[in-house]
């Protein structure tokens, strides 16, 4: 008896009645489908069973499931080393194969030929009853390959000559999204001629003339362009990596603003590839060339402001410009609501900010002097001039000017 594991249900799914009744031939279940079935190798099934079972859903998901390999007829006479008695046993396991519908039985070379001669087209039918002439035999030819996702097909599938003239005047093809329009090719015989000495020549045999070889350079270089274009950087990718440079230089490598130009410049090319010529971009819509030396130099330096500003509005904490402008605003003098005013504005930080920036000055210039002098003892002087006949003196308080000592020096230098 038959041991697989759903034996009774192949059978009563069974549509041939007559192989219901008769005796089903056993034989040793295959070694791919021992696992999947949990059987031992001397297990024996039915040729129905072993059929049902290259079909079942449910053993085709298994991990464990191996699929048969397709045999081609014709390797049964050219296999001179097997026996008579093998060879029966494989004609017998095909030819019942065949009968159910278990495996893809590979036909002849003039088969397959057959089969190729026939267009793959989705419409091919459709496009001949439209077709004047129905008896006239189309040569075939592989699909292009724009066409391939368009028509659903495979890079092997091969279409006539009427269905790939059809494709491209059909409305249904052409609003896909998928559908490429063929590149259209100039050859007009009457442009065909010498330019002086010489000819031009492009692609296999079709000569262009002067005016056609120069449109042909002109829509070359415009198409050049837009490719150039789309392959940009956008101005906005460019601030926001800038801005980045910026942040970077001023909480984590706790760095000065720099306001020299060209250090600017260098600082961010060095830092980013992607920003080299940002700032000869900025600087060229300047105008420069309608300029004197001075303006530009000028130009320049408010240039690197403004790319400080511009990186102060991505991120709020890229405002060391600001707190330099504000302590400049706060040590000539500037009122305390006149310092938030600008800082409204956005162009500087509030007075508490610039007070807070004071104090850790403050608090970090002795810790700064003894650094300065350690890095510079070997080149330093110290020069203390003493002269007291006139030191002391009436001082006025004001706002505009800090309180000064006459004839009393210490010189670093």
């Amino acid at each position: 008896s038959c041991e697989h594991p759903k034996h009774d249900e192949y059978k009563n799914q069974s549509k041939n009645t007559k192989k219901k009744s008769s005796k089903l031939n056993l034989k040793k279940v295959p070694k791919r489908l021992i696992e999947v079935l949990e059987l031992n190798e001397s297990s024996e099934i039915c040729s129905m069973c072993r059929n049902k079972t290259d079909k079942d859903s449910e053993y085709l998901q298994n991990e464990k499931y191996k699929a048969p390999i397709p045999i081609k007829k014709n390797n049964l006479n050219d296999n001179d080393n097997l026996q008579d008695e093998s060879i029966e046993t494989i004609q017998d396991e095909l030819i019942e194969a065949i009968q159910d519908e278990s495996i893809e039985v590979i036909q002849n070379e003039s088969i397959e030929t057959k089969q190729i001669k026939t267009c793959q087209h989705p419409k091919h039918d459709e496009y001949l009853n439209q077709s004047k002439n129905t008896s006239k035999q189309f040569s075939l030819q592989k699909v292009p390959t724009r066409l391939i996702k368009v028509l659903e097909l495979d890079e092997l599938a091969m279409i006539c000559s009427m269905c790939k003239k059809k494709t491209d005047k059909d409305s249904q093809y052409l609003q896909t999204e998928e559908y490429k329009a063929p590149i259209s090719r100039k050859n007009n015989n009457d442009n065909i001629s010498k330019i002086g000495n010489h000819t031009y020549l492009f692609r296999k045999d079709i000569l262009y003339t002067g005016e056609e070889l120069q449109q042909f350079e002109s829509d070359y270089q415009e198409i050049m362009t837009q490719l150039k274009i789309s392959s940009e950087i956008k101005l906005s990718s460019k601030i926001i990596k800038m801005s980045n440079i910026l942040y970077n230089n001023q909480h984590r490598l706790n760095l000065k603003p720099i306001y020299d130009p060209i250090a600017f410049k260098t600082m961010l090319e060095t830092a980013d590839k992607d920003l080299i010529g940002f700032f000869d971009e900025l600087y060229a819509g300047t105008n420069p060339n309608t300029k004197s030396e001075t303006t530009n130099n000028n130009n320049k330096k408010k240039l690197v402001s403004l790319c400080y500003f511009l990186a102060s509005i991505n991120n709020k904490y890229i405002n060391g410009i600001k707190v330099d402008i504000g302590s400049y605003l706060e040590t000539s003098g500037a009122s305390s609501s006149s310092i938030d005013t600008l800082a409204n504005i956005g162009v500087s930080v509030t007075r508490k900010t610039v007070n807070r920036k004071k104090n850790f000055i403050s608090n970090e210039h002795q810790q700064t002097v003894d650094n300065y002098c350690l890095q510079n003892i070997e080149n330093m002087f110290i020069l203390n001039i003493d002269d007291y006949h006139n030191i002391h003196r009436r001082n006025q308080p004001t706002l505009l000017q800090t309180h000064n000592i006459y004839h009393f020096e210490l010189i670093l230098d």
